[in-house]
């Protein structure tokens, strides 16, 4: 099982969502910024997370990730 939480910083908290590309198979990104899961599926999965308030600030990072293992 894989976890991972992308952090950013802002009043009020932030929401993430997937801005573009594909999470690996098997991978969820919760709205609190937990990216969990099992991969199911090998290669090299290229996606975008989005932070975003209701303040209008927003923040992004393109995420390069290799399953090696499913």
């Amino acid at each position: 099982v894989y976890s991972y939480f992308f952090l950013a910083n802002g009043t009020p908290a932030p929401t993430y969502s997937v801005a573009g590309g594909t999470l690996p198979p098997g991978l969820t990104l919760a709205s609190d910024g937990e990216l969990s899961g099992t991969p199911t599926t090998t290669g090299t999965f290229t996606f975008t997370v989005l932070a975003s308030n209701t303040e209008g600030s927003v923040s992004s990072a393109t995420v390069n990730m290799v399953i090696n293992q499913a």
